[in-house]
């Protein structure tokens, strides 16, 4: 494919990445930002128009966060996600603090949110990662201001999702993970209270009800 406005030429040369874009035998042109094809090319106003998201992967790096209350499916769909997205890393928030029993309290509050931020702090200061994916419950939104305000964002794009389902689909959710053994009886009652509280945060929202945690992924990734 040749760009035959000098305007285009320009701008991708001084970017340094208009020989990879254009190149149909690159890495970056056949994997640009997930692991499929080469992506479309379309012509506006006589200019190639790469798509959005192949340009901001490759300027900048992205952080990704995703929120929602338990059983919401919010670690298979970052699973998921990951593995759509090449040179990408996920961390889940309850990795941080794992104990048993579990413990929640001023001092282990605290140490979970230092725990995060350094790991989120090192994946984006780390050139091998472009896609940097975190999630966790964070039911007031002043937590993922919290987390975010830690972070050394130079240069980095921040998207933020809530995965919102309702009661039924959740206890039906709930139920299954208890009856594997997944988790305890008493969080059904406590994650179907707390699905009110995320219905005004500052997100992407998106229903997860009757969506597959493969098309929850398919729909966040349409977003870069």
């Amino acid at each position: 494919t040749r760009v035959r406005s000098s305007a285009a030429s320009d701008v991708y040369k001084r970017q340094g990445i208009y020989r990879c874009f254009m190149h149909k035998n690159t890495v970056m042109a056949r994997r640009p930002f997930r692991k499929s094809p080469q992506p479309p090319l379309c012509r506006r106003n006589g200019l190639v128009i790469v798509r959005r998201a192949c340009y901001h992967l490759y300027m900048e790096k992205t952080l990704i966060f995703v929120n929602g209350t338990m059983g919401s499916g919010k670690t298979t769909v970052c699973r998921e996600l990951a593995s759509l997205i090449a040179d990408s890393v996920f961390l889940d928030g309850d990795w941080c603090w794992f104990s048993d029993p579990f413990k929640v309290d001023d001092a282990t509050k605290k140490v979970v949110i230092d725990n995060i931020s350094h790991c989120l702090n090192n994946f984006l200061a780390c050139g091998s990662w472009r896609v940097v994916i975190f999630c966790w419950v964070m039911d007031d939104p002043t937590i993922a201001e919290t987390v975010l305000k830690r972070l050394d964002l130079n240069g980095v794009r921040v998207l933020r999702f809530t995965l919102d389902i309702d009661d039924g689909e959740l206890r039906k959710r709930l139920e299954k993970d208890i009856r594997g053994g997944c988790r305890r009886p008493s969080v059904t009652a406590d994650a179907i209270k707390r699905l009110p509280l995320y219905a005004d945060h500052p997100t992407i929202h998106i229903d997860v009800s009757e969506l597959t945690a493969k098309g929850v992924a398919n729909k966040i990734l349409s977003y870069l």
